[in-house]
């Protein structure tokens, strides 16, 4: 995309997607490995911490978080991994527990999902101290642009003041998204191949 104008959130949204799908799955894993190559700079790993991670849609060719999921249980099984599902009924996003032993199931929209079990206990987004962020876009502002549904920007708005976001992307920045809404909230670092970007 070639100038300003251009980059409002429904043409990003075609544009970046589009650009995504022309990843291959080989090229998705090798990116998604140096994107979380990074990601240990930028927490404590010494200390527990409870941080919450999207699960990747396949068929969007997000990000493969599983990587990072595996590296965590396997090297720091004191950090607690958190995912969510969504209430459809709310609307809303339910925060739960994930672990080696966790099962899930691939729902209708091709989200893999955990299996509720009793045992299961939900936590309050204000007991998280960092989140990774799933996104199409980001700016150099440390604006995102998502699929438009509005789950994250609520589920962020119910956090403490200080949990850390972190955006993971393929793709570097975009100058500026240009429509902007008020309660659209600014990542605090974007993960990409190459770089970590600092808001």
């Amino acid at each position: 995309m070639s100038n300003n104008q251009n980059y409002t959130k429904k043409n990003l949204r075609q544009h970046c997607q589009n650009h995504r799908n022309l990843l291959s799955d080989i090229e998705i894993n090798q990116k998604s490995e140096q994107i979380f190559e990074h990601f240990f700079e930028l927490i404590d790993t010494s200390i527990t911490s409870v941080g919450h991670i999207f699960l990747p849609i396949i068929e969007k060719k997000e990000v493969n978080t599983n990587i990072l999921l595996h590296q965590i249980w396997k090297k720091y099984p004191h950090i607690i991994t958190l995912t969510s599902i969504i209430d459809w009924q709310k609307n809303d996003l339910l925060h739960l527990q994930i672990t080696p032993e966790t099962i899930f199931k691939t729902n209708k929209w091709q989200i893999e999902q955990p299996i509720i079990t009793e045992k299961d206990i939900f936590f309050d987004p204000k007991n998280i101290d960092w989140i990774i962020v799933p996104l199409l876009v980001f700016d150099k502002n440390g604006f995102r642009v998502g699929y438009g549904k509005g789950f994250y920007d609520k589920f962020l708005a119910e956090c403490k003041p200080d949990v850390l976001t972190i955006g993971v992307n393929f793709f570097p920045p975009v100058e500026k998204i240009t429509d902007i809404e008020p309660f659209d909230i600014c990542l605090h670092r974007c993960i990409t191949p190459d770089k970590i970007f600092i808001f």
